[in-house]
């Protein structure tokens, strides 16, 4: 249900990006950016609300520790592939959203495994 939510969410943002498209200035420059950028703000917004809906869960189990542990542990791997993807290989802005997304699919994957985890101890 959250899955299909997010994919209906990220697909109308996807739909509507060329129309806000048409909203900045008539330069392909700063049309190909917004563009992009809508691209990964879909894809960012698929797995944050996945991450959201994952840390509730959890939460709901009384799983506040691990959460905070994962969390932490993401956000510095993201801060670090932030610093390769933009100043070493000079990815500029879609190094930074490209960092966000991986970032939040490593914190799903670790939801994912504390979840199942956490379910099968208490079956």
């Amino acid at each position: 249900m959250i899955g299909m939510v997010s994919i209906i969410v990220g697909l109308m943002l996807l739909t509507i990006g060329p129309y806000m498209v048409s909203v900045y200035k008539p330069v392909d420059a700063v049309r190909s950016v917004v563009r992009l950028l809508i691209t990964y703000l879909s894809l960012f917004q698929l797995f944050y609300s996945m991450g959201h809906w994952g840390n509730s869960i959890l939460r709901g189990l009384n799983d506040n520790a691990f959460l905070f542990l994962f969390s932490l542990i993401t956000q510095l791997i993201g801060v670090g592939m932030c610093y390769i993807l933009v100043i070493k290989y000079n990815w500029n802005i879609s190094g930074i959203w490209i960092a966000l997304i991986l970032e939040l699919m490593l914190l799903i994957f670790f939801l994912l495994i504390r979840f199942d985890y956490k379910t099968r101890i208490s079956a």
